[in-house]
């Protein structure tokens, strides 16, 4: 397939291939005991319905993607819908900050395994990361082919076993539920654990880049998108629910309850094998997938000369091989670094997600004012997608305006100053 460097791929990636790319994107799993466990932790009971309102809000982005991947079936996803849609320089902003999302998106997951083998298994934080992170870079590196054979085969074990432990939990309680209810919760407080709720279901972005690689990448990525988002965001809703069912069923106590006792004292070894396997497997299934998104948006922006040719080069086998290097490497001194800085890995994967988080809904409003712009072109004949688009600007920006507060005050500079190298470095391309 032409891609836009103008060589070959060798592979036609399909919808299946996309749709557990971006399965496996959502680290079903390990999604569950970090982000799922942080919105219990914060919401409690209100913890599975707050999964729901992620998944809608993640959704009604979703919907504008699919329009959006419609027209446009190049490589870069983001960066080529500002651009084509917007201008060269609201393109680049786009792809800069998804840049930013997607290695702190996968680097956050790194961190998250490195806490679940911590907490279970007592491993070495350094060691931990390193058993999740150099596997995902070795299949990064090796191409897509083999990137996908893992990326489905592991996938399909996740989700046998996920709908396993939320019949399981429910025969517990004699199928007896519970009406959720956001006790003591003020908006601020819903709309942080929403936005920390959505981080399960935005693992599907990991496909939005792949356009020059796919196959009829017009309906595969746009059927990709919306079918991971819902099926991936139902499907956490419904662990977390049957889990907190569970606890609440048998008057135990929220906030120190820890979900991971709970599954390994109900399963015994298998659930110790389970959480082995799942901490390792979807750390690394996470962060592959979205090695390979930041790797396609670097390899689109420098096939534009936003970034130096360097990172064009693309090989049939393993595809742009350079961007794929580089990536790693960041990826690694993010990682390596962020431990550093905050010393215990769940401290670290809580800042470094809001930071990805907080990149993710800045890119959709790139995303959904070019289909406002698109939809205006021909307003008679798009009235439905202009709608959508607005719609999409309203909630995203509603979601920034009442979670943006009650983030940590790091993350909030870490994205600032990032945006600003990025503009400054913009402003410095445009006068060279």
């Amino acid at each position: 397939m032409r891609n836009l460097a103008g060589t070959k791929s060798n592979y036609k990636i399909k919808f299946i291939d996309l749709f557990f790319l971006s399965f496996g994107g959502q680290s079903p799993f390990l999604s569950i005991l970090t982000y799922g466990v942080s919105a219990f932790l914060l919401a409690g009971s209100f913890g599975a319905i707050a999964i729901i309102l992620g998944t809608l809000l993640v959704a009604i982005d979703g919907l504008v993607v699919t329009s959006l991947a419609k027209r446009f079936a190049e490589t870069g996803g983001y960066y080529i819908y500002a651009m084509r849609s917007l201008s060269k320089g609201f393109g680049f902003i786009a792809g800069w900050l998804y840049i930013l999302f997607s290695v702190l998106y996968g680097v956050a997951y790194v961190l998250g395994s490195s806490y679940i083998l911590f907490q279970t298994f007592s491993f070495n934080y350094i060691l931990g990361s390193m058993i999740v992170f150099i596997p995902a870079a070795i299949f990064a590196i090796l191409g897509i082919r083999p990137t996908l054979k893992y990326a489905i085969a592991a996938a399909i074990i996740e989700v046998g076993a996920l709908v396993s432990i939320v019949l399981f939990f429910l025969y517990l309680t004699n199928f007896n539920f519970y009406l959720p209810k956001p006790t003591g919760l003020d908006i601020y407080k819903i709309a942080l654990v929403v936005l920390i709720a959505s981080s399960i279901p935005i693992g599907y972005d990991s496909v939005t880049p792949m356009g020059g690689e796919s196959e009829r990448p017009r309906i595969t990525i746009s059927k990709a998108v919306l079918s991971v988002i819902l099926f991936g965001g139902i499907l956490a809703a419904f662990n977390i629910y049957s889990i907190s069912d569970y606890i609440i069923y048998s008057n135990l106590p929220i906030q120190t309850t820890s979900i991971i006792d709970i599954i390994a004292e109900k399963f015994g070894i298998i659930a110790v094998l389970y959480i082995l396997f799942a901490a390792i497997n979807d750390g690394i299934l996470a962060t592959l997938s979205f090695i390979v998104s930041a790797s396609r948006t670097l390899f689109a922006m420098a096939s534009y000369k936003s970034f130096p040719s360097y990172f064009r080069e693309f090989k049939p086998t393993k595809g742009p091989i350079n961007a794929i290097l580089f990536t790693c490497i960041v990826y690694f001194f993010v990682l390596i670094t962020s431990l550093y800085l905050f010393q215990d890995p769940f401290d670290a994967f809580l800042h470094i997600a809001i930071i990805s988080l907080i990149s993710y809904y800045f890119v959709h409003l790139f995303a959904n004012f070019s289909l406002m712009k698109i939809s205006l072109s021909k307003l008679k004949k798009r009235v439905p997608e202009f709608i959508l688009s607005i719609v999409a600007i309203l909630v995203t920006i509603a979601e920034l305006a009442f979670s943006i507060p009650s983030a940590p005050l790091s993350s909030i500079v870490i994205f600032i100053v990032w945006g600003i190298i990025g503009v400054l470095y913009l402003l410095f391309k445009l006068k060279v």
